[in-house]
């Protein structure tokens, strides 16, 4: 929970609306899934640990209001702080950005 607090935290400091924060941290015996789904509502678990654990990978999909530049770096900014204050360490593996598309209409009754 404290990762998706710190990322409302900085995202309500630098004016982007969060459309929808989801973390999700894996490890082998189980999973745990945070969401937010705007900046005017508290970040919610939906999925807790029922054990502690000792490593985890996660995965943070951000729709935010924001260039995807701005999006990364605040991801990643937050992150670090997030690891560094529970003296934790962490890697990133992998990041992707996508550009949502426009939406097309699916159907349309007249």
């Amino acid at each position: 929970m404290d990762l998706i607090s710190r990322l409302q935290t900085r995202l309500l400091a630098s004016g982007p609306e969060a459309a929808h924060l989801k973390i999700i941290a894996m490890c082998d015996e189980s999973y745990a899934v945070a969401n937010l789904v705007s900046n005017t509502t508290r970040p919610k678990l939906s999925l807790g640990y029922s054990t502690q654990i000792l490593t985890a990978s996660v995965v943070a999909v951000a729709r935010v209001g924001t260039d995807q530049t701005a999006q990364e770096s605040i991801v990643r900014e937050v992150l670090t702080a997030a690891c560094s204050a529970m003296d934790l360490s962490h890697h990133v593996s992998s990041e992707e950005s996508f550009r949502p598309g426009r939406p097309v209409l699916s159907l349309r009754i007249v």
